[in-house]
This record gives C-alpha cells, sequence and structure tokens, in this order.
C-alpha cells in the first residue's frame, strides 16, 4: 500500500511540474525591437516592411508607419513576465501600467490620411486669396516758390495737390491748384482751379470717363468757371512703359465773368494723354485739351470799369497743353517740372488770353 502511496505521489507531481512549464512557455509570436536614429526603443511587432518604410504595432500607442532611414529593427526582444518594458517616444511620456495590457487591435491602414477640404471649402480659401484688395487712396503735394529782391521784387508761390485710387476697373483722380505771383508790388497771378476725373474701363482698349473742373481767375475777370464733361476714349498704345489715350465729349459750360457774356455754353472737346514710365525713378507724363463751341460768345468793351458796348460774333475756344517730368528722390520725395499752355479765346483783355509758364516744385508723396 505504501508503495502505491509513493508511486502516486510521483506521477502527481510530475503532471504537475509539466503543467508549470507548458504555462510558462513563451507565447509562439515574437516581439521585436524598433530602434530610432535619437536613441530612443519601442518594442512590439512587425506588421509590415517594404524597400522605404516600416509598420510597427506597438501595445501603447497602437500602429506607426515610420521611413527606414528614420528607425531600424535591431533584434528580437526577450519576452518579461511580469513587468513589460518602459518605452519612450520624442514628445511621448512613458506609460507604467500594472494591468494586463489589451492585445493590439487587428492590422489598420499605413498611417492616418490627411485631412483635405471639401470642394466648396477650397473655392472659398482660392477666393479669398486671389481677390484684388482695396488700395488706399495715394496722393501728392507739391510746393514751388521763387523770390527776387533788388532791381525788381519778384514773388511766385504755386501749391499743388493731387490724390487718386483704383477701385477694379474705375480709376478716381483729383487734382488742385493754387497759383499765385506778384512783380514790382502788382499782382499778375491769381488762379485757383480743381478737377475731379472719373474713368472706367469698358473694354480692353476703350473707356468712358466724367471730368468736372472748376477755376477762377481775377486777371482774366473770370469770377467762377464751371465745367462737366463726358466723353469716350480709345488706348492707342500701351507697351513698354509708355501708354497714349485719345477721346473726345461734349463739355457743358457755366462761367460768370465781368467782361464777357456770363451764362451757359455747349463745347465739343477732344482730350488726349500721354505718359511714359522711363525707370522707377522717372516719369513724363502730357494731357491735351481742345475744346470749341459754335455758339460765338460776347465780350463787353468796358469804361471805367463798365460795360459800354458789346462785340458779337466772338469765337468761343480753348487749347490747354500740359507735360510734367518727375523725378523721384526718394520714396517720398519727388522733384517736378512743368510746363503749362493756356489759351482761351473767351476773355476779352488779348493780353490775358494766354498763360504759359514753366515751373519746378518739390513734392512729397502720401
Amino acid at each position: 500500500m505504501r508503495l502505491k502511496i509513493r508511486e502516486f505521489t510521483l506521477i502527481a507531481g510530475l503532471l504537475a511540474g509539466g503543467l508549470s512549464a507548458f504555462g510558462a512557455a513563451p507565447s509562439t509570436q515574437s516581439e521585436h525591437e524598433l530602434r530610432f536614429a535619437n536613441g530612443d526603443r519601442l518594442t512590439g511587432i512587425l506588421v509590415k516592411e517594404t524597400e522605404t518604410h516600416l509598420v510597427f504595432q506597438n501595445a501603447n500607442i497602437g500602429q506607426i508607419t515610420v521611413p527606414k532611414t528614420a528607425a531600424k529593427i535591431v533584434a528580437a526582444a526577450s519576452q518579461e513576465s511580469n513587468n513589460p518594458p518602459v518605452e519612450t517616444l520624442v514628445g511621448i511620456a512613458p506609460i507604467n501600467d500594472s494591468k494586463q495590457q489589451t492585445p493590439p487591435p487587428t492590422a489598420k491602414s499605413d498611417g492616418k490620411s490627411p485631412q483635405h477640404p471639401d470642394s466648396d471649402q477650397a473655392a472659398k480659401i482660392a477666393k479669398l486669396v486671389d481677390a484684388p484688395k482695396d488700395k488706399p487712396w495715394s496722393g501728392k503735394v507739391e510746393f514751388g516758390l521763387r523770390q527776387q529782391q533788388g532791381r525788381r521784387d519778384l514773388l511766385t508761390f504755386d501749391l499743388r495737390g493731387s490724390a487718386e485710387k483704383d477701385i477694379g476697373d474705375d480709376s478716381l483722380r483729383a487734382t488742385a491748384r493754387l497759383l499765385y505771383g506778384e512783380q514790382d508790388g502788382r499782382i499778375n497771378n491769381d488762379r485757383y482751379d480743381g478737377n475731379f476725373q472719373w474713368r472706367r474701363e469698358m473694354g480692353e482698349r476703350t473707356f468712358a470717363q466724367s471730368l468736372t473742373s472748376y477755376f477762377q481767375d481775377d486777371l482774366k475777370d473770370i469770377k467762377r468757371n464751371w465745367e462737366q464733361n463726358l466723353g469716350a476714349g480709345y488706348r492707342l498704345y500701351a507697351k513698354e512703359g509708355h501708354v497714349v489715350n485719345l477721346g473726345a465729349g461734349l463739355t457743358g459750360q457755366y462761367r460768370e465773368a465781368t467782361r464777357a457774356e456770363s451764362g451757359f455754353y455747349a463745347l465739343a472737346e477732344i482730350f488726349q494723354d500721354y505718359t511714359y514710365r522711363i525707370n522707377k525713378r522717372m516719369t513724363v507724363r502730357q494731357d491735351m485739351q481742345f475744346q470749341y463751341s459754335p455758339d460765338g460768345g460776347t465780350r463787353f468793351l468796358t469804361v471805367k470799369n463798365q460795360p459800354a458796348s458789346t462785340l458779337k460774333e466772338a469765337t468761343n475756344y480753348k487749347v490747354r497743353l500740359n507735360s510734367m517730368l518727375q523725378g523721384k528722390l526718394t520714396q517720398k520725395l519727388s522733384l517736378n517740372l512743368r510746363f503749362e499752355f493756356e489759351y482761351d479765346n473767351a476773355v476779352s483783355d488779348k493780353s490775358a488770353r494766354t498763360d504759359q509758364r514753366i515751373t519746378s516744385s518739390l513734392g512729397y508723396a502720401f
């Protein structure tokens, strides 16, 4: 009986040892070690290997895809029964979890594909990028002064201002002048004028324009003169910095004068302008205007500044020619040289019909 008990005890011990040895056997699926170029390491399963990338499955961070130039498989990592190794990756804190790790998920796609905006969102973004920005007004103030004392006392003073802006197909431009001069105590120039031009592009070479102008000139006995022009033009040439425009229109004129008949007049008009940008610093501008009215005006003969009689059939026409050479000294400062000519046949005083000057001024852009 004792022999049988010993045999039974021996057989039970052998069975228990075999079961414990079987339970401690390592898993058939071996783990690998992924080592990065900066020294970081990960343990897990190599899911896939291509010519350029490694697909690696880690229990903590899941499946990742890394290029072979950034990491490599070093060797099979040994399994530890109780405490799995603590792994670190740049930007990811170590994870210590005493609980049993859940089995890795099934195979996933190679990395997350980038999210692209839908077509409507992409169109909105492109529209915002391509939309022209609203440009602010740009302008310039010019100042010219000449003073002479001695055999003759001379003083001339010029103040000019201009501002312009482009809004899509519309171009806006406003100018103003104050011209004053004295010689030996006598006023030889006293004129104030301003105009506003609106020009709209109708086609590749055609445009329409509106020009509103006002001036007063005491030496010509013109108290005030309003003009409104409506016209259209054609761009004859636009290449290599040259722009030449030619157009025609109708002008309505209202004039108040001392020695000429005041009232409304209709005039036909031809205009031309030319711009040449020599380089980034030098620019040439020129414009010409011719106005003619088929209805002759009436001039007054005066005696002691009082109207005495009238002269009928005074032809009403006017010619204006302006040219300018601008040279930029800095981004803000410029030196301007101008030639200006005007002939108004409706003015009663023959000596005052012609107005011609050459001026230089210093300009400041804003």
